[in-house]
């Protein structure tokens, strides 16, 4: 709806926004109140988030090497200064 011709006014005027009293001046200068404000025990209560191990990505295989053009790069070339590169001899 944003998108569209009218751009954000399409949203303020859909009827769900009118029915429920949507205060879009509030809203504009952030004043409106949080519709929830958690209980916590502590800094650190983890409770009101329901993470299941179901719920995470899928574990991909880890391939070290495929054939990626990284596998000859020139690390030390390229991070190392001339003085910590292997086998340098300092001026003393």
């Amino acid at each position: 709806l944003p998108v569209m011709e009218g751009g954000a006014r399409n949203v303020e005027g859909q009827a769900w926004f009118a029915e429920v009293g949507f205060d879009w001046s509030a809203h504009r200068l952030r004043h409106m109140p949080a519709p929830h404000i958690p209980v916590l025990k502590d800094d650190a209560d983890l409770t009101n988030f329901g993470a299941s191990w179901l719920d995470r990505p899928e574990d991909l295989p880890y391939d070290d090497n495929h054939g990626n053009a990284w596998n000859s790069w020139d690390w030390e070339r390229v991070f190392l200064s001339e003085d910590e590169s292997p086998g340098h001899v300092g001026s003393s």
